[in-house]
Order: structure tokens, then C-alpha cells, then sequence
């Protein structure tokens, strides 16, 4: 009988042996490897483990020791892996372009550290947790979540949350194996959406506050195939999404970020940036611009239900709140704007101030605002806009016949439609004149009706340099216009008529007469009582 303890203390003892050998007990050893692929959507992002590069995504079964690792993509993520030896590990994330979200998941493989178990583990977590989990098509749990005795081979897992996308993930399971999976679930625009039926009992006395899609740190919006409506929206569809109450802490008001998450989405679920609604407003009542489109025809959401001439408005409120009296005082607010078209808003973000020009040089010009209006602003037809000097009494110093409208308006910009948050660009050129001088101009925007667009105002300083030439100025005559002659007298051959506020170099006066040299070269006389010279 004790030859026979003796036998299996021997067995027992080599077979603990060859485990620890094998690092079951102890893990990988430094010596051993495994693989790391890594894939984002944002290409050329630098990956570290632990704080050693070792490429730039897409990464593709870099060999890395194994172990629990720390991995970084770039600026934006980081987490605790483990790498088993002999196995490959897979992080797989969706970036928005702000670098501010990421989502998708992490695998890992390691033994199992299971004496002859003959099946793998899998471990599931995700964010946020209980998330429903099917394994092949059967219903096995909710996260978090621990898989016993999962066959070796092939599977499929699906994990479903009202509010987020869905997410399948498919791989091979080995045998003896423990697979760590962690997911970070994408929140869903139009998931858990419901239609509000409100009633008008807010009051709308009070004025609208609007943040701009600028102000809560909202991109440009990009969308193909635009659509729009002729008139302004004529009714509002209240709809509402419940979240989680720390979206919404008041303590820390996180609202403008959840603004920017949803944002992140909409390249992948629509194809462009902005949010499928007009308005959105916070548990407070503080309203924001969603898609910042006001003649936007939000009809082309098909799978939403939204009609045309029908602003959507989204309430964020937290889960089975009622609306309180600040959201329906906003709603009813945005109700008593129907029909009325909002104020232009526009920001020069031109870098350039000062110019300098030879004299008579002709030299293309740009300056550019960008849309800060909750509508689109058009080459034509309605929401016009206009570049034009701020004094529009006389001619401008640097006017230039062949591209500008007249001699106080330039024209309007080169994109046929600028969206909010977008850029309008407007190219001309400068004429400078004969005369050396400093000329300060100022430019504005101007709508359709010719009113001043408020803040649009630009200023530039133009040095032109060259021969020192005198500058005058043509005053009133009782004609309405001043002849130039070949000589300085009044029965000289005509040579050309110009006119009050016109400005031209002058090169001499005889007998009460000034000949003056004219944008195209060419010389004349007039008459100097009517002329002021500088």
C-alpha cells in the first residue's frame, strides 16, 4: 500500500513540475511571446506596450512578450491586457474624430490555468453592464459575465443593450484557454427614441437662448445630397431619449459632452457629422442647435418618421422623469419662433490685416467667414449674403472694375451652399491705385435686403508702394460728371468723363487745370476747381 502513495506522489509531483515548467502556476515567463493586432478607425496612431512603441494602427500580429501588458493607441486609449504566450490578442476600437470617444473591445487569450479541463473560459464585461450576451444564437446571461466549459472551435457572440448598437464578435476559441473580453458599447441616436405628445402649457413669454453648435464645441456639418425646404418649419415634433442619470449630473454639467459623443456617431450611422434633430434640451431647459440646419427638411431621416416643414426637437432627460416646467417653458419658446426667419450670424476667421500692393498692381484677394447661423447660406435666391465695403457712399479706394459688382460691392462667396460651421470663402481681387498710399478699408456682410450682417466686419491696411504720385478726389459738378481732356483748356479734344468721388493720381497743375493719370495708364486734364486734392 505504500509502494502505491509513493507511485502517485511521484506521478503527482512530476505532473506539478511540468506545470510550473510551463508557467500555469507562475504565468509566461519574460522569454515567452504572443501576438497584438490592433485596428481603429484612425489610421497612423502610435501603439506602446508598456511605454515601448511598437508601431503606428493599423498594427497587424506584432509578436510582444507576453503577460499582463499595458497598451496605448496614441493619445486616446489605454488598458491592462494580457498576452498569451502563443496566442494573439485583438483591441478593435471606433475613434471619433475628436480623439474624445472610443469604442469596440479588447481580447485576450491566456491559459487557463484548468488541470485537464479540455475546454476554454470566456469572460465577458462591458460598458456600460448589463448587456444581454447570446453565444451561438442562445441566450447565456447578462455582463458581467463568466462562460464555463465553452467548447473548443468557432462561436459567435452577440451583445444586445437598449440604447447601443449591437455588437457581434467572432473568433476561435483554443483549448484550455481563458478569453477576457471587454467591450465599450456604442451608444444608439435612435434606439429608445419616443415620440412626446406636449402640449402647449408652457409659457412662451421670454426670449430664446440658442447655443450655437459653436458654442458647445460642435464641428463643422458635412452632408451629402443636401436637402432643403422653401419656407421655415411650421410645426415641432418633441421627441425624447432617456439616459442614464450621470449623463446629466448637475453637479458636473456634462451635457455638452454627451452632445459631442452622439455627434461622434453620426459619421457611421448616416454617413455625415451633426445630430438628426433641429434643437435639443437639456433636464434644465437650456436648448442647443442639432443638426444647426433651420431650412433643413429632416424628411430625408426615413427610418425616424420625421416629415418635411417639421422641426424635430430632442429632450434628454434622465430615465422615467417626467418633463419638468424649464423644458416645456423652452419647447414652447421654440413653438412661438415658427415661421419667422433667424438672425444671420457669421465670424470672419481671415488671418490677414495688412497688404501691400504696387501701384496699379491687380492681385486676387480671399477673405473667409465661417456659417455661425442655424441655416444654410446660399450662392443665390434666399439667405443671399453679400461682401461689400462698409461705407457704400463712394467708390472704394481699392475697387477693380473687371471682378467686383460695383465700386462698393465685391460679390458673394464661390461655394454654391455653406452649411453652419462651415466655411464661405470669398475670392476677388484688389485694384490699387496709381497714387502711393495707405488705404484703410473695412468690409462687411450684408443679406439679400442689404442690412449688416452683426460682427462681420473686417478691416484691412493696404500699403501701396511705387513712384510718389498725389492723390485728389472729383467733387460735385453741376453735370453729375467731369470731362478729361487731351490739354488744359476747355476746347482740348474729350478724352473721357469720370465722376464725383472718383480718385486718381495727379501729376501737375498749369492754368488752373490738373492732369491726372487714371487707373489704365492713361493721362488727362481737368478742370481743378473741381477736384480735391489730398
Amino acid at each position: 500500500m505504500s509502494r502505491i502513495i509513493v507511485i502517485f506522489i511521484l506521478i503527482v509531483s512530476v505532473i506539478v513540475g511540468v506545470w510550473f515548467a510551463l508557467g500555469y502556476f507562475n504565468g509566461p515567463s519574460t522569454s515567452e511571446k504572443g501576438t497584438l493586432s490592433v485596428d481603429v478607425t484612425m489610421d497612423s496612431q502610435e501603439v506602446k506596450v508598456n511605454g515601448v512603441i511598437v508601431g503606428n494602427t493599423p498594427l497587424k500580429s506584432v509578436e510582444v512578450s507576453a503577460g499582463k501588458q499595458l497598451v496605448e493607441i496614441g493619445d486616446i486609449w489605454k488598458e491592462k491586457i494580457s498576452i498569451g504566450s502563443g496566442n494573439e490578442s485583438i483591441i478593435s476600437r471606433q475613434i471619433s474624430g475628436d480623439k474624445k470617444f472610443a469604442y469596440g473591445y479588447s481580447l485576450s487569450v491566456e491559459p487557463a490555468h484548468v488541470l485537464f479541463s479540455g475546454s476554454s473560459k470566456v469572460v465577458i464585461a462591458t460598458r456600460p453592464a448589463n448587456a444581454n450576451i447570446s453565444l451561438d444564437g442562445t441566450d447565456v446571461g447578462s455582463t458581467p459575465l463568466s462562460l464555463e466549459d465553452v467548447a473548443p472551435g468557432h462561436h459567435a457572440i452577440l451583445i444586445k443593450r437598449p440604447g447601443y448598437q449591437d455588437k457581434t464578435i467572432e473568433f476561435d476559441f483554443a483549448n484550455d484557454r481563458l478569453t477576457t473580453i471587454n467591450v465599450d458599447l456604442l451608444p444608439s441616436l435612435t434606439n429608445q427614441l419616443e415620440k412626446l405628445d406636449v402640449e402647449d402649457t408652457g409659457s412662451d413669454n421670454g426670449d430664446l437662448t440658442v447655443m450655437s453648435r459653436a458654442q458647445w464645441g460642435g464641428g463643422s456639418v458635412v452632408m451629402n445630397n443636401l436637402k432643403l425646404i422653401v419656407k421655415p418649419w411650421n410645426s415641432l415634433d418633441v421627441w425624447s431619449i432617456p439616459l442614464e442619470g450621470s449623463v446629466l449630473n448637475n453637479d458636473v454639467d456634462l451635457f455638452p459632452d454627451f452632445l459631442r459623443e452622439y455627434e461622434s456617431l453620426m459619421e457611421t450611422t448616416y454617413k455625415t457629422t451633426g445630430l438628426p434633430f433641429a434643437y435639443l434640451i437639456d433636464e434644465k431647459g437650456r436648448v442647443y442647435e442639432g443638426l444647426g440646419i433651420f431650412d433643413f427638411d429632416f424628411s430625408q431621416f426615413l427610418e425616424l418618421g420625421y416629415k418635411a416643414n417639421v422641426a424635430p426637437v430632442l429632450v434628454v432627460n434622465s430615465e422615467d422623469k417626467p418633463l419638468n416646467d424649464a423644458v416645456r417653458h423652452s419647447i414652447a419658446l421654440l413653438r412661438s419662433q415658427l415661421g419667422k426667419d433667424p438672425q444671420i450670424n457669421a465670424r470672419s476667421i481671415t488671418q490677414l490685416s495688412n497688404l501691400t500692393y504696387s501701384t496699379g498692381e491687380r492681385r486676387k484677394a480671399e477673405l473667409k467667414w465661417q456659417n455661425m447661423s442655424g441655416f444654410v447660406w446660399q450662392k443665390s435666391g434666399s439667405h443671399r449674403l453679400i461682401l461689400t465695403t462698409s461705407d457704400t457712399g463712394e467708390q472704394s479706394y481699392l475697387y477693380d472694375p473687371e471682378s467686383w459688382r460695383s465700386p462698393h460691392e465685391v460679390g458673394t462667396f464661390v461655394e454654391d451652399q455653406v452649411l453652419p460651421g462651415s466655411i464661405a470663402t470669398f475670392q476677388f481681387y484688389f485694384k490699387a491705385p496709381i497714387y502711393t498710399d495707405t488705404i484703410n478699408e473695412r468690409f462687411v456682410l450684408r443679406d439679400e435686403k442689404g442690412n449688416v450682417i452683426p460682427d462681420s466686419g473686417i478691416s484691412l491696411s493696404v500699403n501701396v508702394v511705387g513712384e510718389q504720385t498725389n492723390m485728389l478726389t472729383i467733387l460735385d459738378t453741376p453735370t453729375g460728371f467731369l470731362n478729361v481732356r487731351e490739354g488744359a483748356g476747355l476746347n482740348a479734344p474729350l478724352v473721357t468723363t469720370v465722376f464725383p468721388g472718383d480718385k486718381f493720381g495727379w501729376i501737375r497743375e498749369e492754368n488752373g487745370y490738373i492732369l491726372i493719370l487714371m487707373q489704365d495708364g492713361k493721362q488727362g486734364w481737368i478742370n481743378g476747381a473741381y477736384a480735391r486734392k489730398r
